[in-house]
């Protein structure tokens, strides 16, 4: 009987044991303790905005959980729950502003019963470090064992680059179609939504105004307007300098600074083109708003002639470190859009559109 006491004893100990802890990660990655399971869905190196790492070997590191709550009533847990830990540190969560509320960040949660949440959390992690751990400990109203999963960050991407490439792309199918790399083959995962025609003929739309209305005399044709806009675009593909800046970059969105060098006709010797017109008709016997007229369509029919000994310049009135460019993802295509529509808040891509006017309105 008292073998029989102990053996009893024993087994409860090794029940108990393995109904609290259940802290053993599974094939897929899952581990689970008292009533949540956990598992890394993905990860990926993030630019948040306005943020910088500490070390120039640090990238902050954006972890996709899946909480799930298999338990039998409800729970609570935030992201002061939620440590990365090192041999060195415990790393705290970082706090990844998004303006477009579409990067799901943990916060302060409540989960019911068999209900599951994918969220993310951010951390700065030294990239090459293979051995931390992250920790889950929720407020629960029972002891157990914090959830424990290991995270190499070498083994997850940074993408920044691609989506540099991405917007590099845009710019050059809409506004530089002639560009050296325009067509240039990029990640599978990084894929234009956008309906390229469109915004370029959105753009062409606005050029050939923008030429149309700085016409004082001269009134182009629709034909001359095309011809006009497309022989600057062809010139302006071949010669233009673009640079780009990763402001922000989160799964879901991006904001990426253009900082252009382009053709601008303030830089362009448009009074050479007048002298010349002045030395070839100058004694002719029309009336003076006609020889206006005459002048302004024969710099237009010109203008050629001066875009491959033109300087290349930032946009006169450019602000600050170039245009930013604002795109985001869908879901559920995994197709990235840009944004360019007239939305008020779009201004930046508005101002855009104007650089590669080359100013000739103004």
């Amino acid at each position: 009987m008292k073998k029989l006491a102990i053996s009893m004893v024993t087994l409860s100990s090794i029940f108990l044991l393995t109904a609290c802890g259940g802290n053993k990660e599974t094939k897929d990655g899952t581990v689970a303790s008292n009533g949540l399971q956990v598992k890394v869905v993905d990860g990926e190196y993030v630019q948040p905005y306005d943020m910088k790492t500490s070390s120039s070997k640090n990238g902050f590191l954006a972890l996709q959980l899946k909480l799930k709550n298999t338990g039998d009533k409800s729970l609570t847990y935030s992201e002061s729950d939620i440590t990365l830990n090192s041999e060195d540190e415990d790393l705290e969560p970082e706090h990844a502003y998004d303006s477009t509320n579409k990067f799901k960040t943990i916060g302060y949660e409540k989960l019911s019963k068999g209900r599951s949440k994918t969220e993310y959390v951010v951390f700065e992690v030294d990239k090459s470090e293979k051995g931390y751990k992250l920790t889950i400990d929720p407020n629960t109203s029972e002891k157990a064992d914090p959830i424990e999963l290991k995270v190499n960050a070498k083994k997850y991407k940074d993408n920044t680059e691609n989506i540099r490439d991405l917007v590099d792309s845009y710019v050059k199918q809409t506004f530089l179609p002639g560009a050296e790399n325009a067509d240039k083959k990029l990640s599978k995962d990084f894929t234009l939504a956008n309906k390229i025609e469109e915004d370029q003929k959105k753009y062409m739309d606005e050029f050939k105004k923008d030429i149309k209305d700085s016409c004082r005399y001269y009134q182009p044709s629709d034909a001359d307007l095309e011809k006009i806009a497309k022989g600057y675009v062809d010139a302006n593909s071949k010669r233009a300098k673009m640079e780009y800046t990763v402001k922000s970059y989160l799964p879901t969105s991006a904001t990426i600074t253009v900082k252009p060098s382009v053709i601008n006709f303030d830089d362009m010797d448009l009074e050479g083109l007048a002298n010349d017109y002045v030395e070839k008709h100058g004694n002719s016997s029309a009336d003076y708003e006609t020889k206006y007229k005459e002048a302004e369509k024969y710099i237009l029919e010109n203008l050629g002639s001066r875009y491959d000994s033109a300087a290349i310049n930032t946009p006169k009135y450019m602000s600050g470190d170039g245009y930013d460019i604002n795109i985001s993802k869908d879901v559920d295509s995994g197709k990235w859009t840009v944004d360019s529509s007239d939305a008020d808040l779009n201004y930046s891509y508005k101002d855009l559109v104007k650089a590669f006017t080359g100013g000739i309105k103004y």
